[in-house]
């Protein structure tokens, strides 16, 4: 009973097993896309257990670039699966800085600071800010996203030039990536 108990153990704390896993489709270059996202991904200080499916697309309308949002928002003890769909009409530069930008807002959910519940009523930072599309382009989540996209973008490219020279995360703590 104790061998049970401790690999039940190991496999719940094993970091390995609870690292963000990523899901691709819809680009042929998915490897420089796995490339930025663990970029991104380490930039942000995300290493928490989350499942998240990054699709390119033309199924969302021509004047949407991307959108991200997450599939199990009320279920608190559940690994969040985030959505990221970005558009697959817009040139590879403009994806680099989409996928950055969703990359930010998944950041936010992963954390725990932007929920949309089932009424699509969000919250931010544990505040309920409005319906989804109230003020959309001058809420927090968005000036936040808008703010560290080409930072994000610049700092994936840098450490695609020169991968031992990788940047400090943008987060001010950085956790240890286990």
């Amino acid at each position: 009973m104790k061998k049970i108990l401790f690999l039940i153990a190991i496999l719940f704390t094993n970091p390995v097993l609870s690292q963000p896993i990523v899901k691709i489709w819809g680009t042929e270059d998915t490897l420089t896309v796995q490339q930025q996202i663990a970029a991104h991904l380490a930039a942000l200080d995300i290493w928490e257990p989350v499942y998240i499916m990054v699709d390119y697309t033309t199924q969302i309308p021509e004047t949407l670039e991307g959108i991200t949002f997450c599939l199990n928002p009320t279920t608190p003890t559940a690994h969040p699966i985030i959505k990221v769909k970005v558009n697959a009409r817009l040139g590879k530069k403009k994806q680099e800085l989409v996928l950055a930008h969703e990359m930010v807002h998944v950041k936010q959910y992963v954390k725990g600071e932007l929920m949309v519940d089932n009424e699509q009523q969000v919250f931010w930072k544990g505040r309920k800010y409005g319906n989804r599309n109230a003020d959309y382009l001058q809420s927090p989540w968005e000036n936040e996203a808008y703010q560290q996209d080409n930072q994000l973008t610049l700092q994936w490219k840098k450490q695609q030039k020169d991968p031992l020279n990788a940047q400090a995360p943008l987060t001010a703590s950085h956790a240890n990536p286990h």
